[in-house]
């Protein structure tokens, strides 16, 4: 009779299985965030009445800030003011002559 054929097997187990951290009703647009926030706010104002009432049929969706645009003599294609000042500082003096001060220049640029 012939002998069973012997083989080495091992099995490997991870310690740690791989979990999946997901958050479904995460949403990184604040426009979507936004509307889910007015479509609640929205559903938890809601009644269960047949009819309107006067205050109820007049009463506007939720509202947003918005700034008015300007009339046109008033607009202008400058950016002054909206931008930061940016700073610039130079080294002056560093080639040329071995007797010449070296100076730092401090610039301050205004858009």
């Amino acid at each position: 009779m012939h002998e069973p054929a012997t083989v080495d097997a091992s099995v490997m187990t991870p310690v740690h299985f791989p979990t999946i951290q997901r958050d479904n009703t995460y949403h990184w647009n604040e426009w979507e965030l936004r509307r889910r926030a007015l479509q609640m706010a929205d559903i938890l104002n809601r009644q269960t009445t047949s009819c309107q009432t006067m205050i109820s049929h007049c009463r506007s969706e939720q509202e947003t800030q918005v700034y008015i645009l300007k009339e046109k003599d008033q607009n202008t294609m400058k950016s002054t003011g909206t931008s930061s000042i940016r700073k610039k500082k130079y080294v002056a003096g560093l080639r040329g002559k071995t007797d010449q001060e070296v100076k730092t220049i401090k610039i301050q640029f205004d858009p």
